[in-house]
């Protein structure tokens, strides 16, 4: 699980030595310098957050220090800097924000400060795909992936007994296969009750009223009623 979210939180982006005016994520075709960064958790970041926080000497109200803000999320979340000349490639694991060059290293704060923060235009996609996500006639409609977290939250709150590290190690199509049935109304079972089901004793070794209470524990994949309402209000108002 931790290679998994360390695969999953971690991104890499370069400068051209020759030309050092702007990162990009594509590698270059000359010299260039490799930044390995992570995403850090929620609370790393509120807790920098809170050292950045000062107040105005004018109106003694409390303001985020941009400038120091920025270079402590930086400071924190560059991993590894790899240097390649053409010919050789050095790498530094340690130490690394020290390393940097000040040209360097106001470009890649500038660059992972808008990476790890969510943006209005995110915001705004995300409320699109939400609409377009809980809609069942959108299943074969060919869209763009939704965002991770909007799957990874519906699964979470749908199937119990699901964690993290299930939902994640699901394969594509086996997740399409979720999505799919589920808007189409199946009910699915609470991992505990699927793992009953499968093991050595198999169903033979379930009783009425066993079976019963497993009915009554099967996770509604159709949309929520509210959502429902909303949908057929609007509707009725074309």
């Amino acid at each position: 699980m931790e290679q998994l979210l360390a695969n999953l939180y971690q991104f890499k982006c370069y400068i051209q030595t020759d030309n050092p005016i702007q990162i990009t994520e594509d590698k270059p075709s000359g010299p260039w310098i490799r930044f390995t960064l992570r995403e850090l958790a929620w609370w790393e970041y509120d807790n920098i957050i809170a050292k950045t926080f000062t107040k105005t000497q004018d109106t003694y109200e409390w303001t985020i220090n941009s400038f120091m803000k920025k270079r402590l999320l930086l400071k924190e979340g560059l991993q590894r800097i790899e240097e390649w000349d053409n010919e050789n490639i050095v790498s530094y694991d340690e130490d690394c924000y020290d390393l940097l060059p000040d040209t360097y290293g106001e470009l890649l704060c500038e660059y992972y400060d808008n990476k790890v923060t969510i943006s209005v235009e995110e915001i705004i996609n995300l409320e699109s795909q939400i609409r377009s996500y809980m809609d069942p006639s959108e299943i074969n409609v060919i869209k763009p992936p939704y965002d991770r977290m909007i799957v990874e939250l519906d699964i979470a709150r749908r199937l119990g007994g699901y964690n993290r590290k299930d939902i994640l190690s699901m394969s594509k199509k086996e997740m399409d296969k979720i999505f799919i049935l589920g808007r189409l109304g199946l009910k699915i079972p609470f991992q505990q009750s699927l793992n009953d089901i499968s093991s050595e004793n198999g169903l033979n070794g379930i009783q009425d009223q066993e079976l019963l209470d497993l009915a009554h524990q099967m996770i509604d994949f159709s949309p929520p009623p509210e959502f429902r309402k909303k949908s057929s209000e609007m509707n009725d108002a074309i």
